[in-house]
């Protein structure tokens, strides 16, 4: 039997700032961790009582006899600390996109999209449903759309954006994305928050929270395996906008979110609404500040925009394959990416963990300066 292509890098330990691949410690800058949470004692002990209560799975969907005290639990804790009407745990931030697409537009309508959200967004859009991009990060492009469209015609839409690019780590302009949808009371604002979900914001509630707006229209959908270190996603919102979601086929046709994973991405929401949650957050501004003037000031095109993800883009001379192999060489891990959008190019992914220190972040620089 066929089978696809071997990764060239194979995790061997838990995740964190050090990991094991393919046998070798390794400094690790890859996949995300933001606030070190996966390898957490209390997470890790969580997961392992859920376990002998609930075993591995409820083999069901949430829709039947899938659902467990722990979703439960999970879904009333994220309730609270988002100060939202509804929540919805599913299998994954993109599981969420897409059960807010076909929840939506079922009926047809159009989705008005940042030509970079991300594809699980565009690709659950129904056949009855149109598209139209604007330009990335543009407020502009966004505003000259949506008059164009309710100049012609009153027509369902959802606006729908990255908060946070999870390759170059901008940051959506979301006060003026919302200023201009506000204008339209029957739109939706769709805000895929993974990136941003308990990294910005005062509290960690994410872009909304970050650029101080609260709104009905605003729908948050994000991941646990982001900053929180765990598996699995979720949908947030009022309970207007969200009222149709648990009927949909991607949440009523998929076995749920296992219980110990919930059991665990709990624990480690309590840990991070907490002290210790802040002063992580805090340490990945510094770290991530620090990171890009170090980056930029050997000449490099980096892109980083206050998210703890750093792209450095392919130039004359430099050339990005060479650079993340001859950092593997010298044990320092990162993510060679190309965005499934059109025209994305290859780059060198760089994501920091709260608990990186200055000699880690230090090492990297030291050793990017010695390749180039």
């Amino acid at each position: 039997m066929k089978t696809g292509p071997r990764p060239s890098m194979i995790i061997e330990s838990p995740l964190s700032t050090r990991v094991a691949f393919n046998g070798r410690d390794c400094l690790n800058f890859t996949g995300t961790n933001y606030l070190n949470l996966a390898g957490d004692p209390g997470v890790q002990l969580a997961a392992m009582n859920a376990i002998t209560v609930f075993g591995v799975t409820t083999g069901a969907s949430r829709a039947t006899t899938g659902t467990c005290p722990a979703h439960l639990q999970l879904e009333g804790r994220l309730r609270e600390f988002l100060g939202v009407e509804r929540t919805f745990v599913c299998n994954s931030g993109s599981d969420a996109n897409r059960i807010v697409m076909s929840a939506l537009l079922s009926k047809g309508g159009t989705l008005v999209y940042d030509e970079r959200a991300h594809p699980s967004i565009v690709n659950s859009v129904p056949r009855n449903a149109k598209l139209r991009p604007y330009k990335h990060n543009s407020v502009k492009s966004l505003s000259q759309i949506l008059s164009g469209m309710y100049a012609r015609e009153l027509t369902m839409a959802v606006v729908a954006v990255n908060g946070v690019d999870p390759i170059t780590g901008s940051i959506a302009p979301l006060r003026g994305i919302h200023r201009v949808v506000s204008r339209h009371s029957e739109v939706h604002l769709l805000v895929d928050d993974a990136h941003g979900f308990l990294v910005l914001g005062g509290e960690g509630r994410g872009t909304a929270e970050y650029h101080r707006i609260e709104s009905s229209q605003i729908i948050q959908t994000g991941s646990f395996g982001k900053a929180l270190g765990g598996y699995g996603g979720f949908i947030a919102g009022s309970e207007i906008a969200c009222g149709a979601m648990t009927d949909q086929a991607a949440y009523i046709g998929t076995t749920a979110l296992p219980p110990p994973i919930a059991a665990a991405c709990y624990a480690a929401l309590n840990l991070a609404d907490n002290g210790l949650g802040r002063v992580r957050r805090r340490n990945l501004i510094i770290l991530t500040r620090d990171l890009v003037g170090n980056l930029q000031g050997m000449g490099l095109n980096v892109a980083g925009h206050g998210a703890p993800i750093l792209r450095i883009k392919g130039s004359h001379g430099l050339d990005i394959e060479n650079l993340h192999a001859r950092l593997l060489q010298k044990r320092i891990a990162t993510t060679l990416v190309r965005y499934p959008t059109p025209a994305s190019e290859l780059s060198l992914r760089i994501a920091l963990n709260a608990e990186h220190t200055y000699g880690e972040i230090k090492m990297l620089c030291d050793s990017i300066a010695s390749i180039i």
